[in-house]
């Protein structure tokens, strides 16, 4: 249907400016065609039907303006595989635009660019092509990204688009996480991309990420090598928080002590540490790693669990310990 339009199109476009037109020589007609071709896309973008649009604009030339219209299609797509061959024209037309300063999408038409996010010729470059290299890997994957569902959208599957970045609203913010949360282990620097790119909650992402891997109980074993590749990728804080949420998982969701102790050897601060040996019910080992760092605070911490757990030798080293901090306490003051 769209080819028998841009083809009506055409042959009306050649019979209004006269049937030997050379647009290349005869710079009148040229011009003449040109306005009526501005008419059918404007038409043609009026009705969402952006694919004609492309090709009647390629006929005028290519640039910002063809990249745009590429994108709006690829926006309508309903299947990947078309999406990415829309996607892929407008990443090629963005590549032989001049960037300008990247303030105009495009000089003298008007096409509203809300749905895509960006009015801004950089950011759209940007976006498009880590949404090509998103889509590379579905074909890689043969589909098999299947991302939770959003609230919005309960039933949200593969062919729902939810591997589209591209745009601003509620349901692309939910992409752009979950897609950096599948690419975090299959493609990190992609991921950390994403994360700088969009301003998504990198502990977030992160968490969200190793919790879906951890769902595979057969590939566990590797977790603790994929996460030792993110250090230095956030705060020292953040990076305690996720490897401790992660040792939670692996220590009570999985009931998984080995891969959880191995874990543990990630952690930063000696407070986390002492919280995860507490959690693996080594309490005096939590106790001597917090009287060699001279935290009180923990050894009450510790004596509590202890307590709990009716340890009367850890209660009684508790309370020593605190007894003598109290002492030197009231000796120097």
């Amino acid at each position: 249907k769209d080819d028998e339009l841009l083809a009506f199109c055409k042959g009306q476009l050649v019979s209004d400016a006269g049937d030997e037109v050379d647009i290349g020589t005869r710079k009148k007609e040229k011009c003449l065609v040109d306005e009526d071709l501005l008419c059918c896309i404007s038409y043609f973008c009026s009705r969402e039907l952006y694919e004609v649009a492309y090709k009647l604009q390629i006929l005028r030339g290519t640039g910002a303006f063809a990249a745009v219209l590429a994108m709006k299609a690829f926006k309508r797509c309903k299947t990947a595989e078309t999406a990415e061959i829309w996607l892929t024209n407008s990443v090629r037309q963005l590549q032989n635009t001049p960037m300008d300063g990247g303030k105009h999408l495009f000089k003298g038409e008007e096409v509203d660019c809300t749905d895509l996010g960006t009015s801004n010729l950089l950011e759209l470059r940007s976006n498009a092509i880590l949404q090509l290299e998103i889509m590379k890997y579905l074909t890689i994957e043969k589909g098999s990204f299947l991302p939770p569902a959003s609230p919005s959208s309960p039933s949200m599957t593969f062919s729902s688009r939810c591997w589209d970045i591209i745009g601003s609203s509620e349901a692309t913010s939910f992409n752009r996480k979950n897609t950096a949360e599948w690419v975090l282990f299959k493609d990190a620097n992609l991921s950390f991309r994403m994360i700088q790119e969009y301003r998504l909650p990198a502990v977030e992402v992160y968490l969200g990420a190793i919790y879906e891997y951890c769902k595979n109980r057969r590939q566990i074993g590797q977790l603790v090598t994929l996460v030792k590749g993110l250090k230095g990728t956030i705060s020292d804080s953040d990076w305690d928080i996720v490897i401790g949420s992660s040792f939670n998982i692996l220590l009570k969701d999985l009931n998984d002590r080995s891969n959880a102790k191995q874990m543990m050897k990630l952690l930063v601060s000696d407070h986390s540490k002492v919280l995860a040996l507490i959690e693996l019910g080594k309490l005096q080992g939590a106790l001597d790693l917090a009287v060699s760092c001279s935290d009180s605070v923990d050894v009450r911490l510790i004596r509590k669990h202890a307590r709990g757990r009716g340890s009367r030798k850890i209660v009684a080293a508790c309370e020593k310990y605190l007894d003598e901090q109290e002492g030197h306490s009231a000796w120097s003051s």
